[in-house]
């Protein structure tokens, strides 16, 4: 069931204006953060956003809603000299529920555009309906490589696929770390079987062997897993959710060894390192987004944000802040009056923004393009933080093979227990 909300989040004006003169202070004409005065706007615009609520992965929806609501609160409540009207629908936990709100969201509420979605299962089972429609929507945490790897027309995602973060791991653990030989665990999913996919792929090219395959489910013995990871290899690949990666990380390292950890993003995510601790010490991660930044743009972003919320940015608060600015920027293009997804969805593809993660773009699928960051945690002044050690500009969902022929390769999902032999 969808609501009516204007935004008003946190009640922020009060909020704003304090983090407004602290931002002045710190970081001088980057606290210019107001858009121009809402009276000036071209018209009105109707964002769904289409986000867990309730339920397993409400947390993480919880994360990019804030996001999205903070670039509007430091924007006037506008998106390209358009004044924002909000309507939120919950994602639930499965593809059904997902599309019966996005259709709620669409003939109900006629909202212009939809942004959200946390699980691929979810985006997948909208993605048709919407693209059918010509409904933009901006994806802001689903990774499926599916979702952008397919001729659709109104998609745009500001995160990375699944594979995207995990190629350059790959070669990264393989080329510098040194490490020649790796087992995989992951999440029996598309998630699960991509990263590891992009994982393995990269690395083995790079001349390098994966010598053990672990998938599991969502909640299994997690102490049974750790034990039967092979203590031969010399780095453990792991992707699981942030929810599960705690679990993970103390059953690993209660059961002994000293392997050198690497993975997906979600394994140190912000939201789960205050409860990791030590558990995740000296693990390397890739993302496309790292709270330890050292860019105007993130400066000023996550002392705003944390000033504001009270509690640590992470990639998906990131994410819903990125997707606000490029449909700002994207409706910054359109004449005033009412918006046509067709002209909204071509714009939208069209974006280039200087984002707290840095420079991005889109492929003409509407992938990001962006920095991945290879993080390892730290410990510093007593708070634990993933900080880069390593960086690839402008990776596409793609690395760097030929689209056309990265797309004619077996699936991740194909390849799934293969790469030992490889």
């Amino acid at each position: 069931m969808s609501r009516t909300l204007h935004v008003e989040a946190w009640d922020m004006r009060s909020a704003f204006r304090v983090v407004l003169v602290l931002l002045s202070l710190v970081f001088g004409p980057w606290a210019s953060v107001c858009a121009s005065a809402a009276e000036a706007a071209k018209g009105v615009v109707r964002v769904g956003l289409l986000d867990p609520i309730d339920g397993t992965y409400a947390r993480e929806g919880r994360e990019v809603d804030s996001g999205f609501r903070y670039y509007l609160a430091t924007h006037d409540d506008a998106l390209g000299g358009f004044h924002v009207e909000l309507r939120t629908a919950d994602e639930g936990d499965s593809a059904g529920s997902a599309l019966a709100s996005a259709h709620e969201l669409v003939e109900q509420d006629a909202v212009d555009a939809i942004v959200g979605l946390v699980t691929s299962k979810d985006a997948l089972g909208v993605a048709d309906y919407l693209d059918a429609l010509k409904k933009p929507i901006v994806i802001t945490s689903a990774g499926a490589d599916d979702l952008t790897q397919v001729a659709r027309t109104s998609f745009l995602r500001v995160s990375d696929a699944s594979s995207q973060d995990t190629m350059p791991l790959g070669d990264y653990a393989c080329r510098r770390l040194g490490k020649r030989n790796a087992a995989i665990v992951a999440v029996d999913s598309p998630f699960g079987t991509e990263s590891a996919g992009g994982f393995a792929r990269t690395y083995t090219e790079a001349g390098c062997r994966i010598v053990q395959e672990t998938y599991v489910g969502d909640d299994p013995d997690w102490n049974a897993v750790a034990a039967k990871i092979d203590r031969h290899a010399d780095l453990v690949f792991v992707s699981f959710s942030s929810a599960s990666a705690p679990r993970f990380l103390e059953a690993y390292r209660a059961s002994g060894p000293k392997t050198t950890i690497v993975g997906t993003g979600l394994i140190t995510d912000e939201l789960v390192l205050g409860e990791e601790r030590d558990t995740a010490l000296g693990a390397i991660t890739a993302l496309h987004y790292a709270a330890t930044l050292s860019n105007p743009e993130n400066e000023a972003f996550r002392v705003g944000y944390e000033a504001l919320g009270g509690h640590p940015v992470s990639h998906l608060v990131e994410n819903g802040y990125v997707a606000a600015a490029a449909i700002s920027a994207a409706l910054e293009k359109l004449p005033a009056g009412p918006i046509k997804g067709d002209a909204l969805a071509a714009s939208l593809r069209a974006v280039t923004l200087h984002a707290p993660r840095g420079e991005l773009h889109f492929d003409p699928t509407g992938q990001v393009v962006d920095s991945v960051y290879i993080r390892r945690v730290r410990q510093v002044g007593g708070r634990y933080r993933n900080d880069v050690i390593a960086t690839y500009p402008n990776v596409t969902q793609f690395w760097h093979y030929d689209p056309e022929r990265y797309r004619a390769l077996p699936s991740y999902a194909k390849l799934k227990g293969t790469w030992v032999h490889q």
